[in-house]
């Protein structure tokens, strides 16, 4: 794929991502957008470089590639929001990273979709350094903090 393509393709996913995020939802009888502050979404640049150095799209010749989204580390509320079978965030968190790294290995992709942990990012990236392959994040709503991307 020429890089001309590889960003118109790159700029319409980004397009159909942040129109996703502003459309109405009903959550508890409540109308309102999927992110509480979608205008926040709007402020990325069109390309975040999330580790020095890269330039182009990975390579991903005899690499399994994987989606994995809504991790939530450190969320206690997601427990019971979404039933999830974990006695605190603790339990939660190692038994996430647990079974990702039961299934990605040391060289798979594994393209995260968005609202990867609550906390502060040093905590979470912590958790990160632990998780196996070469990581995408494709930024979620609590992937922002004050508006400003986190620094995962």
């Amino acid at each position: 794929m020429k890089i001309e393509e590889y960003e118109a393709e790159r700029k319409w996913l980004q397009n159909l991502y942040l129109e996703d995020l502003t459309k109405i939802v009903n959550y508890g009888g409540n109308n309102r957008p999927r992110v509480r502050h979608p205008q926040n979404c709007h402020r990325l640049k069109d390309t975040e470089m999330l580790a020095e150095g890269i330039e182009q799209p990975a390579d991903l010749t005899d690499r399994k590639v994987w989606a994995w989204s809504d991790q939530h580390f450190y969320h206690k509320n997601i427990i019971g929001f979404c039933d999830r079978p974990y006695m605190n965030v603790d339990h939660m968190t190692e038994q996430l990273v647990a079974n990702y790294n039961d299934y990605v290995g040391k060289d798979d992709v594994c393209i995260w979709g968005g609202d990867v942990g609550f906390g502060n990012d040093t905590k979470i990236n912590k958790v990160l350094r632990r998780c196996n392959g070469y990581k995408i994040l494709v930024i979620g709503n609590h992937d922002l903090n004050k508006g400003k991307l986190r620094h995962l």
